[in-house]
């Protein structure tokens, strides 16, 4: 490598251990209420009627398939502190979405999704 590369490998490498210094791990099954928070399960309804349950988890930990979404997405920042029973508007880049707020649980993590496995 040369040494603009090295740099940047250094630079990331420091980055990397920094998260790893600074980072906390949250147990969902810790936590209570009903308003959504990071850690939280939620149910909402789509304006077609379809229900999705999401997990709102860090942003290292999506796995959209697996039903996980970053805390920094744009339906999770727009649950953030919201009820059962209230409709949430957020946008995407497909433009502006509504959802209902079905329920909020917090308890036992759903599991990991497998490029994750070395966490368990």
């Amino acid at each position: 490598y040369g040494k603009k590369r090295l740099r940047e490998i250094d630079r990331r490498r420091g980055f990397l251990v920094k998260r790893l210094e600074t980072a906390q791990l949250v147990d969902p099954a810790a936590l209570s209420g009903e308003r959504v928070l990071f850690g939280a399960t939620v149910v909402v309804a789509h304006a077609d009627g379809v229900e999705k349950t999401w997990a709102i988890w860090g942003e290292d930990e999506v796995d959209v398939a697996a039903g996980i979404l970053s805390w920094r997405s744009p339906l999770a920042r727009a649950l953030h502190g919201k009820r059962p029973g209230e409709a949430v508007v957020y946008y995407t880049p497909g433009g502006m979405r509504e959802v209902e707020l079905l329920d909020v649980r917090f308890g036992p993590q759903p599991p990991l999704p497998d490029d994750l496995g070395f966490l368990r």
